[in-house]
């Protein structure tokens, strides 16, 4: 995990610790707003920056790469439902958790409505 991400961590336990014990000791809506407030933006901070990185790989080579093996791999279907969709459609993450090292098992070739219907 990156620095930046275990400062985001540590500030979020800090503050909910900050805001556990306001909210136990009685303390006023006001006090509790502004503390939650604190760890939202902090929270709202870490989903932006996730999501900079995150945009910025799909335009790496490295995803062209890993793209191109999925297409290549799925024989031109979606690998869903089966229609032909060529190297149309989209590369779907299963799982985030190796993301920028994931396996090519990890992803899978779909047509735009079985990738929303994913989402929904």
């Amino acid at each position: 995990m990156s620095s930046s991400l275990l400062s985001y961590a540590w500030h979020y336990v800090v503050l909910r610790t900050l805001y556990d014990g306001a909210r136990a000791a009685g303390a006023r809506p006001a006090v509790l707003v502004a503390v939650a407030g604190a760890v939202g933006l902090l929270l709202w901070l870490g989903r932006r920056r996730r999501r900079t990185h995150y945009r910025a790989y799909l335009r790496s080579p490295a995803w062209g790469r890993k793209r191109e093996a999925v297409h290549g791999r799925s024989g031109g279907l979606c690998e869903r439902c089966g229609t032909p969709i060529g190297h149309g459609g989209d590369v779907h993450h299963r799982t985030y958790a190796h993301l920028g090292r994931e396996r090519l098992g990890e992803l899978e070739h779909l047509c735009r409505r079985c990738h929303e219907r994913v989402h929904a």
